[in-house]
């Protein structure tokens, strides 16, 4: 194989290194509006719009943060909507987390700080694995979405969970994105939503990111001379060694 050829295939895949996986948060938003208690006819929604992500989810994580009110009673959901307003993919974050036939009202802890990522534990369930409470109270933690989509009346720990975060995995990032929550135990304690963010993590098409190293081939192209000039240097004395090893060193691909 040709010094020419190595120089190219090194550069496509230094470059695909270097532009692979990239995140995009949206801030911590912050509301500190109350949720409301109901049936599902008032919710609480806020929304994010990401626009000019090139390729498809890896991963993501979601940050949320609920002061008061009990956890057993809030029911959430994050919805993906393209730029048309068409639905594309919808988790169920939170849904009566402990509730069960013999716990009608679910867990009685008070709020949550939390982040759900695609293949945590069960937040349904949570009191059935080590967990934590901070000073205030709130559920800590890293957590997978609740999942099941049922309606908050009838949800149980037994139901399948049809609605994981994994669910965006693959798809376009780009669009509006929809946090709801409502309380459904109507009970005297109130939640307030205090923030909540967005991270996402894409990875560009391969054929964007080929493109992209072919446009550093006039870059590596200079490399390659350099290092030719380097090595005959080199190999003719060593009195310009420590010049070409300063060189070589700056010949790094150009940080995006």
């Amino acid at each position: 194989m040709s010094l020419l050829r190595t120089v190219v295939l090194v550069a496509v895949a230094c470059f695909c290194a270097t532009a692979g996986a990239a995140l995009y948060s949206s801030g911590t938003l912050t509301e500190g509006f109350a949720i409301p208690q109901s049936n599902g006819q008032y919710l609480l929604s806020d929304s994010y719009v990401f626009s000019g992500i090139p390729g498809d989810i890896t991963d993501l994580a979601v940050h949320l943060d609920i002061a008061g009110g009990h956890t057993g009673g809030l029911y959430g959901y994050l919805l993906l909507e393209d730029s048309s307003d068409n639905p594309v993919v919808l988790a169920v974050l939170l849904n009566r987390a402990g509730r069960d036939a013999s716990h009608n009202n679910g867990y009685s802890d008070s709020g949550l700080d939390v982040v759900f990522v695609p293949y945590g534990a069960d937040i349904h369930q949570y009191q059935t694995v080590p967990y934590h409470l901070n000073s205030n109270g709130q559920l800590t933690g890293t957590w997978g979405a609740d999942g099941r989509n049922d309606w908050p009346g009838y949800a149980m720990s037994s139901d399948a969970r049809t609605a994981l975060l994994n669910s965006f995995l693959g798809a376009d990032p780009n669009g509006r994105w929809t946090l709801a929550l409502f309380d459904a135990n109507n009970s005297s304690a109130s939640s307030t939503l205090v923030s909540w963010s967005l991270e996402i993590t894409a990875v560009p098409e391969p054929t964007t990111m080929i493109a992209g190293a072919l446009l550093l081939l006039p870059f590596w192209a200079s490399t390659l001379r350099i290092l030719r000039e380097s090595r005959a240097a080199s190999e003719a004395g060593s009195h310009n060694l420590t010049a070409n090893q300063a060189g070589y060193v700056n010949l790094q691909p150009p940080r995006s």
